[in-house]
């Protein structure tokens, strides 16, 4: 019995307390997905390149606001503030309008 108290009283309870950030890049004007856009996260400053259908993603995030700075040569850089919650995936949608 004492044996059985002690390995209950030693199982750890193991809560997610990290998030992680997805999201999508597409032209503003066509919805077409922005492939090779650049998106900065900061705090953090991690730094990937959306792929071929404009996705991103940031795994394994302290959970708290961030800002995604967005950006691709041809367009104007757009900047989003998003929120990574323990335990979840949040998505975001960020446009990127032509420069003129």
């Amino acid at each position: 019995m004492l044996v059985l108290l002690g390995m209950a009283s030693c199982s750890q309870v193991e809560y997610d307390i990290f998030g992680t950030l997805t999201g999508t890049v597409v032209d503003e004007a066509t919805g077409q997905p922005v492939e090779g856009a650049s998106v900065l996260l900061t705090p953090g400053g991690a730094n990937v390149m959306t792929d071929a259908h404009g996705a991103f993603t940031f795994a394994e995030l302290d959970a708290k606001q961030y800002t995604l700075m967005v950006q691709k040569h041809g367009y104007v850089t757009n900047r989003k503030t998003v929120t990574a919650l323990p335990g979840e995936t949040s998505q975001v949608a960020i446009t990127l309008r032509k420069a003129e």
